[in-house]
């Protein structure tokens, strides 16, 4: 058997699409996956962490179609450590192990409630058109969440005011408005969703009021619903307090199949 040994390479994108027509049996292409480690080559995120693309004694790869595949998409090269002559009888063992969180790193850095925080600055990529944007469904990556986090700490204020609010809707999200809000007022910011979180002294013709009301139906209702439903119904709620608006049904629109729905604009 011949010996193993490594390097670290540079794959130009059109040595990386030749490498895609000599893969071996591989997993299913995750065309999520594809786009987070494009958008990490485009950015110049992209580091080389040790994590190898395995090539077997014949010539095939045994991993690394997804950053040959993000590498042909994006048109950046791709460096990263390569081991070579790996054993066939190796393949059962690659890419099994547990993959670390965007929470684990926020974690080992010293954040606390990682788990709200890292769901919150994906929804700020996923809501403000400046953080990303990122196509339905997609994550953004871990070293983007992290960051982002690092140029604006001041979101730990967010997480300490509202990491309780899930008995109304899902604590992340409340993070990711409430700091998203704040760019416009924090006063009122604070005020919305101290409202909504406590509920007291609400008139019920208050955007907050009617807002929360919906959000405890939904909580205790099975009914599918659409990702962007609470999002659109806080937005909305927060938009009607802002211009003044009082007295009618906070409602989500219904999506159209095979379409993203189209968040409203935050008021300033």
């Amino acid at each position: 058997m011949s010996e193993i040994y490594s390097e670290v390479r540079t794959f130009t994108p059109e040595e990386c699409a030749e490498n895609l027509k000599n893969m071996a049996k591989n997993r299913r292409l995750n065309e999520k996956m594809v786009r987070k480690l494009a958008r990490a080559l485009t950015s110049g995120l992209w580091r080389v962490n040790g994590e190898a693309v395995q090539r077997n004694a014949a010539g095939q790869w045994m991993n690394g179609q997804h950053r040959f595949r993000a590498s042909v998409q994006s048109g950046v090269p791709l460096k990263t450590l390569v081991v070579y002559n790996v054993p066939d009888d190796a393949m059962d063992t690659i890419d099994t192990g547990k993959s670390r969180t965007a929470a684990d790193i926020l974690s080992m850095r010293g954040a606390v409630h990682a788990t709200i925080l890292a769901g919150a600055i994906n929804w700020i990529f996923t809501i403000d058109p400046t953080g990303g944007p990122l196509s339905k469904g997609d994550h953004a990556s871990h070293k983007e969440i992290e960051d982002w986090w690092l140029a604006h700490p001041e979101i730990i204020e967010s997480v300490e005011r509202y990491y309780r609010i899930r008995h109304i809707m899902p604590q992340s999200l409340a993070v990711a408005l409430h700091w998203l809000f704040s760019i416009s007022d924090a006063d009122e910011a604070t005020r919305f969703f101290d409202d909504l979180l406590q509920g007291t002294t609400l008139e019920a013709d208050d955007p907050v009021y009617q807002l929360r009301e919906r959000l405890i139906a939904l909580k205790s209702t099975r009914a599918r619903r659409s990702k962007e439903d609470i999002p659109t119904l806080v937005i909305r709620a927060w938009n009607f307090r802002r211009s003044g608006q009082r007295g009618k049904l906070i409602t989500a629109s219904r999506s159209i199949k095979g379409q993203r729905r189209t968040l409203p604009e935050i008021l300033p």
